[in-house]
């Protein structure tokens, strides 16, 4: 029984992300379709911008859904989730072109990510919250694996739809680009309904049964303050580092005419797959040693790959596809934790919304701006080097964000957490 409800949460998060990701897989074709012409780092720029908008939503989503998580429990906060990323990314692919709707065509592109943005807020948070409050202390860090691995398969799922259906020229910057997004919305029409049957998770029941509550205030948001900051970079750094690697990175090494586009898109889609095949060996790493243990050599061994990179990159550019591989299991090894660090850390009567919050500041400040920042950065200098340092200060932001939050006298003990 308990399996059947994982699996319908799992799944949901899979559609979920499998709809938001294909706006990141699809740039290029939706630059030239909803913008005026312009050069190709212009259109990129308005295209990253707009895929930065929905991050910009997601605090508010936060708040909310935060609010009934944490009052009405992890199962009502799900269910509402898919509507709002499902109706929109159907609207993306039925909506006229520029050439058809002139600015219409933006504004109304502007505002599905939004929605997108606002509802996928509550989705990865609370389905964390569902699957390990489902699971043994002792498997937290595979339970959480299990979630990066199916939210992963999502991207890996539209990377490879998109690569497949590039094959077709003309077609697809014409029309086929289109039937992902319709196909994935239909999708998450069907989950919304299967949503309905999901069981609360045993963690809730008993703190809701146990009558105690503390209300969550501008005070208290005061009071957790250094907490909240921490959960900023940590969580808008990690997601920083996805969004600089699987999409702005590709985008980039092909300005540089290292690459043409098809061979590019082999290369991330099977870095993806290394990302998505090595979570549950991190899991298991993190129950075996520890999530902040794990997560910081899996930063280093991510930091060492870059900063090799960033020097001989005239040179590793010809083993492009295994140093990619190298930065994903690197990735894996600490995304797969981070959510654990933060949820023995912070209060159990509202970890959904200090957690949620928390990450969606961080995506709106520094994950899904991470392609502006860099192509912003790319355009002003000119210097590729800069480019290569800045998932280098991201991977320090994460490393130092885990170190303080260990020295934090606001930890609670594990029987409470759990």
């Amino acid at each position: 029984m308990r399996q059947k409800h994982i699996f319908i949460a799992l799944f949901g998060t899979f559609l979920e992300y499998f709809d938001y990701a294909l706006y990141g897989f699809s740039a290029v074709v939706i630059a030239n379709s909803f913008f005026p012409p312009a050069d190709e780092s212009t259109m990129l720029i308005q295209t990253f911008g707009v895929f930065a908008i929905g991050h910009f939503a997601k605090p508010l989503g936060a708040i909310i859904f935060g609010y009934i998580g944490d009052k009405y429990g992890r199962k009502r906060a799900l269910k509402y989730n898919m509507l709002g990323i499902a109706i929109p990314t159907m609207m993306i692919g039925l909506m006229p072109v520029y050439a058809h709707w002139g600015a219409w065509s933006v504004f109304f592109l502007i505002c599905c990510r939004f929605t997108q943005g606002f509802f996928v807020s509550g989705e990865y948070d609370g389905v964390v919250l569902y699957v390990v409050e489902h699971f043994k202390e002792k498997q937290k860090c595979f339970a959480n694996s299990l979630i990066c691995m199916i939210s992963m398969t999502g991207f890996v799922i539209a990377s490879y739809t998109v690569m497949q259906l590039r094959q077709f020229g003309p077609d697809f910057e014409t029309t086929l680009w289109r039937m992902p997004f319709i196909v994935g919305g239909l999708l998450g029409l069907i989950m919304l309904f299967l949503r309905r049957y999901l069981l609360e998770t045993p963690f809730f029941n008993v703190l809701s049964s146990a009558g105690e509550e503390q209300k969550f205030s501008f005070k208290t948001l005061k009071q957790q303050a250094p907490l909240f900051i921490l959960f900023i970079i940590m969580f808008g750094a990690t997601g920083g580092l996805y969004h600089f690697t699987f999409v702005f990175f590709e985008k980039f090494i092909m300005m540089q005419h290292f690459f043409n586009e098809e061979i590019l898109s082999k290369y991330h889609f099977y870095g993806l797959l290394c990302f998505v095949l090595f979570d549950p060996i991190a899991g298991m790493c993190g129950d075996r040693w520890g999530a902040k243990l794990s997560a910081m050599v899996g930063l280093i061994f991510l930091a060492l790959s870059w900063i090799v990179f960033a020097c001989y990159h005239a040179y590793l550019i010809s083993y492009y596809g295994i140093w990619l591989a190298s930065v994903a299991i690197g990735m894996s090894l600490f995304c797969v934790q981070i959510h654990i660090i933060a949820i023995e850390t912070v209060n159990k009567y509202f970890r959904y919304r200090l957690i949620n919050l928390g990450h969606t500041t961080g995506a709106m400040l520094l994950s899904g701006t991470a392609p502006v920042y860099a192509m912003f950065l790319y355009q002003k200098f000119e210097q590729p080097i800069l480019v290569y340092l800045y998932p280098l200060v991201m991977i320090a932001g994460i490393f130092l964000a885990i170190i303080a939050m260990k020295s934090l006298a606001i930890r609670v003990s594990r029987k409470a957490v759990f």
